[in-house]
């Protein structure tokens, strides 16, 4: 069967609408574009009336929108349909084989396709920026694909001050199941995050799952209740997440409760009437693109969260690209959460705000450290694209953005970079964290040390590290270890056992290349200037 993609004549192959002398784009788009997922997602009705009702609604004739995230651009045309001005619209796709498609489907016609991020796009004056931001970033986590920070700094860069955005608010909500098979299907992901002696257990990781498909299994406990909500055009800035406190009214007190099953809706419009949802329910159509999430409750606990008082208390928080949701076992986190207040937020890099330290002086000393892990899980869903639904993205990501984490144009000969962009976690919260006595492969190396009259670090230095374990690990964790701080690895940290551990110092988790796996690996290290402080590299592995 042909590769198809949408156009305003119809479906028509991909070879025909993509670029001729871009060999790579065409390959990969003509295979790409056969996968359910997207066409599930340009055949779904029920989206599709609703973002063309929201933007029928907010969008009046001479406005400038702004599409975040095109893809091919149905919504792109849409908003060009509605402003109904020459160069009206900007369709921003950073995937280059989407844009691409998007250029010649709906390119023209008033609508700019440019391949970029939104943070790529400059309006230099008032009348550059835009009076609607339109983006369907959603995923089956509603925030996953980093909808919020893309919504919270598109909106502050590229609008104007009563300028709309498309969606508007979203909410997702929660219901306690007991499913013993999901549960052991999806692994025992919560333990890892599990938060014991400070009154909340928090279910960790969410996956994606139709409810549907685990119907003569799963019972539910509890009626659906408010979990998340969101204000897409305001959203606080990271680390500053409210916590809500819910409460579930359980049906059933006896046995055990196995996961949480989280869905959402969002109100597309800014007045509520296009809502779209992923609710399960019988009558919903069976689609690839959005699922629901099962949060797995860690194994240990299963049997203790059903009080016998008809009522189970949980909380719900998030930062830009994950939800989190924990079982509260005690009264203990209202009064931990009423003394804490709100937290500063976390810097972007957890060296940053060390760095702006000593160029201020203060004395405190700091190390940059790396330690190598094994994190299968992590890596497998994080890595950059591979192979996705048997479809070979190898020269995708050569075009997608390769620059993003070049190496110094110093590098040494044989260096080469990491599998993808580094990360920003807390390790603990990832399933096999380092207390999993299999998790940490090596003992950690310092790179650099900085702050006193010792340092090593100036703009221009570079580090090498040797991590050595019994056996291949897959990933290297970056952190910063200052004097006066305790081990950034000890399980029992408190600073891992609240919802505000959002606001401390993550670390950074490097993936590494499947070749390079080995029992012995040197790390690269380079000091440069600006925000990055540092960059990564692999010199050697034997």
């Amino acid at each position: 069967m042909p590769a198809l993609v949408l156009t305003r004549a119809g479906w028509a192959r991909a070879s025909d609408v993509d670029d001729d002398d871009d060999d790579a784009t065409r390959d990969v788009a003509a295979a790409l574009w056969t996968t359910t997922t997207w066409l599930d997602m340009l055949n779904d009705g029920r989206r599709n009336r609703a973002f063309a009702r929201a933007i029928e609604r907010d969008v009046t004739r001479g406005d400038r929108c702004v599409d975040v995230g095109a893809g091919t651009g149905i919504l792109a045309a849409m908003l060009a349909r509605a402003c109904g001005r020459e160069g009206g619209v900007v369709a921003v796709e950073e995937y280059a084989p989407c844009a691409a498609l998007a250029r010649k489907i709906v390119g023209g016609d008033g609508i700019d396709v440019r391949c970029a991020r939104s943070d790529e796009v400059v309006c230099e004056t008032e009348n550059e920026r835009f009076d609607v931001m339109c983006a369907e970033l959603l995923d089956s986590e509603l925030v996953g694909e980093g909808w919020l920070k893309t919504a919270r700094e598109a909106r502050r860069r590229l609008t104007r001050g009563r300028g709309a955005t498309i969606p508007r608010r979203g909410r997702t909500h929660a219901r306690l199941v007991r499913c013993e098979k999901a549960a052991k299907y999806y692994g025992a992901i919560g333990d890892a995050a599990s938060a014991a002696g400070e009154g909340v257990v928090w279910c960790r990781s969410a996956r994606q799952a139709h409810a549907r498909a685990w119907r003569r299994e799963m019972e539910s406990l509890s009626d659906d209740v408010l979990a998340h909500e969101f204000d897409f055009e305001n959203v606080p800035e990271e680390g500053r997440a409210a916590t809500w406190e819910r409460e579930w009214k359980v049906v059933d007190t006896a046995g055990r409760a196995d996961a949480v099953l989280v869905w959402w809706e969002v109100d597309v419009d800014s007045e509520g009437d296009a809502r779209y949802s992923t609710r399960p329910t019988p009558d919903a159509p069976w689609t690839h693109h959005w699922r629901q999430v099962l949060f797995v409750v860690p194994e240990h606990a299963r049997g203790g969260i059903l009080n016998g008082d008809g009522k189970v208390r949980f909380v719900a928080t998030h930062d830009d690209y994950s939800l989190k949701i924990g079982i509260q076992t005690s009264e203990t986190l209202g009064a931990r959460a009423d003394a804490a207040g709100v937290p500063d937020p976390p810097v972007e890099a957890p060296w940053l705000d060390p760095l702006r330290r000593c160029a201020r002086g203060e004395s405190t000393s700091y190390r940059l450290r790396a330690v190598g892990m094994r994190l299968p899980e992590f890596v497998a869903s994080k890595a950059r694209l591979g192979v996705v639904c048997g479809v070979d993205l190898s020269s995708a990501n050569a075009l997608l953005r390769p620059e993003d984490d070049d190496l110094p144009d110093d590098a040494p000969i044989g260096c080469e970079k990491f599998d993808a962009p580094i990360s920003w976690f807390h390790v603990f919260e990832l399933g096999g964290g380092p207390h999993d006595a299999d998790a940490v492969a090596t003992s950690p190396e310092t790179l650099f040390e900085f702050g006193d009259e010792s340092s090593s670090f100036a703009v221009g230095a570079r580090a090498v590290a040797t991590l050595r374990a019994d056996a291949p690990f897959d990933a290297v964790v970056v952190y910063i270890d200052a004097e006066d701080d305790v081990d950034p690895f000890d399980p029992e940290r408190d600073a891992f056992a609240t919802p505000f551990s959002i606001a401390r110092r993550r670390q950074g988790v490097l993936i590494v290349p499947e070749r390079s796996r080995a029992p012995s690996l040197q790390v690269w290290c380079a000091a440069v200037p600006g925000d990055e402080g540092f960059r990564f590299g692999i010199l050697a592995s034997s």
